[in-house]
């Protein structure tokens, strides 16, 4: 007796043909020119990112004191082209009390009366005055002293007006013939400097 073939739904494999290797190349080639456009694309986009340069920061130039005026010494005053006068008018030789922040009792003070004569066409700032002093060969910052009776300006002076206020500083005695005191007020004038022998001078 000869069996009948029952015929299942699976479908034997047909071959790959000439045909279905050309289709299969094409779809290969296409996938291959998508990835490298992707990756130009890429490339070019990380070039152009790192390749920007930050701004150039401004730089603004700090103005530079234009009037001028001669050192001279303790008991001379320095004048300048636009009318303004700065003259040391009493020294004052003393020994300290201790009484101000981190003083030392018994060293040597020098207080020096600072008088500005405004003498120019415009209100003078006297708000930001630095007095500093110097004495010896190489120069020594001499330390100040803030015992009762110092003062500074921190005022405005006007035209023909006067003013005065009172530094100290520790100079030792033996350094007193060569010292150097400056005085910077503001950004138009250079400072004012005295130099030579501090002797006393009584404040008039």
């Amino acid at each position: 007796m000869i069996g009948r073939v029952t015929q299942t739904g699976d479908r034997i494999p047909r071959p790959a043909t000439r045909r279905d290797g050309a289709r299969l190349a094409l779809v290969t080639a296409a996938v291959g020119l998508a990835l490298t456009g992707c990756s130009s694309s890429d490339g070019a986009t990380g070039s152009a990112s790192t390749s920007t340069a930050p701004p150039t920061p401004t730089v603004t130039a700090t103005p530079q004191p234009s009037i001028t005026a001669s050192p001279v010494s303790f008991r001379q005053q320095a004048t300048y082209a636009d009318g303004v006068q700065v003259a040391i008018v009493g020294v004052q030789h003393s020994k300290s009390t201790g009484s101000g922040p981190g003083e030392i009792p018994g060293r040597p003070v020098t207080t020096f009366s600072v008088r500005f004569a405004n003498g120019s066409n415009a209100a003078l700032d006297l708000t930001r005055v630095v007095v500093e002093v110097s004495y010896g060969t190489p120069k020594q910052q001499a330390q100040p002293v803030y015992d009762a009776g110092v003062s500074d300006f921190a005022t405005t002076v006007p035209t023909g007006k006067t003013a005065v206020a009172k530094y100290a500083f520790s100079i030792p005695a033996a350094n007193l013939d060569d010292a150097e005191l400056t005085v910077r007020f503001d950004t138009a004038h250079q400072q004012a400097m005295f130099t030579g022998r501090v002797s006393a001078l009584k404040t008039p």
